[in-house]
């Protein structure tokens, strides 16, 4: 997996370098993955992560929790919202050069490695649009871990250049033989993170979660920057209107709920998953279906569950 890490003068002056940004993009075209290294600062980090162990507990202890790696999601309100997670100019920068412009985050969620936990079939989050056409993204996922991620605690294993292969019957679950064929020409690897990393891939990359084998939660907080002609949205709680509205190249695709919002809902931590966006019909009314262009977009989140490891 290729990595990037701001140098001094990138760090002074708050920004990739244009070989830099032109790189990381190359590396997400060519791989479907890429890392950026320490790029998130730690404290807004440990705050989250204390917060989010906390609620692993609360969820567990009311059986919320239904396997190894369901998602608890970041409480959507304040003081919880960070802009150096949410809003930050690093990873945005980066899933701008591959998306373009109205780019769109339309989750807010998190991947949760349970003590104990099994590993994961192998699987895509997303497919390909159009049949037999390995196609540019059109999505990314952001990985946040909030702790550090090894061996040990479950660094999510991955097929780098999955995302354009078009051999796989189905393939958001490829068979045994179709992965001893392409591992025969492109080898796996883990992702493994230091606080302040940020993992982003193509929702077409093969991955599964590994074990846990440590005593402790491993959170790993997961957002989607779609570009606008795909589908999505999350809730967040009256009252961060400004927050997430104050980013100048990233919309979030919110519907605001009043307080206080019961997050830990599983509804809550869905998100719609790489669809393309309806046409809109000339005539009126539209369709009364969840998938209508005017539909809410929890309601389009309900039509179309987000897939998480």
């Amino acid at each position: 997996m290729r990595s990037f890490t701001p140098d001094a003068d990138e760090r002074s002056s708050g920004s990739w370098r244009p070989s830099t940004l032109a790189a990381a993009a190359a590396a997400l075209h060519e791989d479907g993955v890429v890392a950026l290294r320490q790029v998130v600062p730690p404290g807004p980090i440990a705050t989250l992560c204390k917060k989010m162990l906390d609620d692993i507990e609360l969820a567990t202890a009311k059986g919320r929790v239904k396997n190894d790696f369901q998602g608890i999601r970041p409480p959507p309100c304040q003081p919880w919202l960070s802009a150096d997670i949410l809003n930050n100019d690093w990873v945005i920068a980066v899933t701008h050069a591959v998306l373009g412009d109205g780019l769109a985050n339309v989750a807010y969620g998190s991947n949760t490695a349970y003590p104990g936990s099994a590993e994961q079939v192998c699987h895509a989050d997303g497919g390909f649009l159009f049949p037999g056409l390995a196609h540019p993204s059109v999505s990314l996922v952001v990985n946040v871990p909030l702790v550090d991620v090894d061996l040990a605690n479950g660094a999510t294993k991955l097929w780098p250049k999955s995302h354009l292969w078009l051999n796989a019957k189905d393939h958001s679950r490829p068979t045994a033989s179709e992965l001893a064929v392409f591992e025969a020409a492109h080898p796996t690897e883990r992702a493994l993170t230091r606080i302040g990393d940020v993992v982003i891939r193509d929702p077409r990359l093969w991955h599964c979660g590994m074990p846990n084998t440590t005593a402790q939660p491993r959170p790993m907080i997961a957002m989607i920057h779609n570009k606008r002609c795909m589908i999505g949205g999350f809730c967040a709680e009256v009252g961060s209107e400004a927050f997430f509205d104050s980013h100048p190249v990233l919309r979030h695709r919110v519907e605001f709920v009043p307080a206080p919002i019961d997050y830990l809902l599983p509804h809550h931590s869905m998100a719609s998953w790489c669809q393309p966006r309806p046409a809109r019909k000339p005539t009126n009314p539209a369709p009364a279906t969840p998938m209508a262009p005017n539909a809410s977009p929890m309601a389009l989140e309900k039509a179309a569950p987000m897939a998480m490891s």
